[in-house]
């Protein structure tokens, strides 16, 4: 069996990806994390609602 990459890894991958190639297709980032994209992909949006930004009306209806 394959080892599994950390979160760190794969966002480091990604970062060289994108460093190559100047973007970073949304098929690419669910290539890179596989099956173990959930919970990154489900933090994103709590950070942006939990961090100072969610004060300002409107921006976390923006993002979800």
């Amino acid at each position: 069996m394959a080892e599994q990459l950390t979160l760190q890894q794969v966002l480091k991958q990604i970062d060289q990806q994108a460093d190559q190639s100047d973007s970073v297709t949304l098929d690419e980032l669910v290539e890179h994390f596989q099956s173990r994209g959930f919970g990154p992909l489900i933090m994103f949006p709590a950070l942006i609602a939990g961090l100072p930004t969610g004060a300002i009306p409107g921006v976390p209806s923006v993002v979800y």
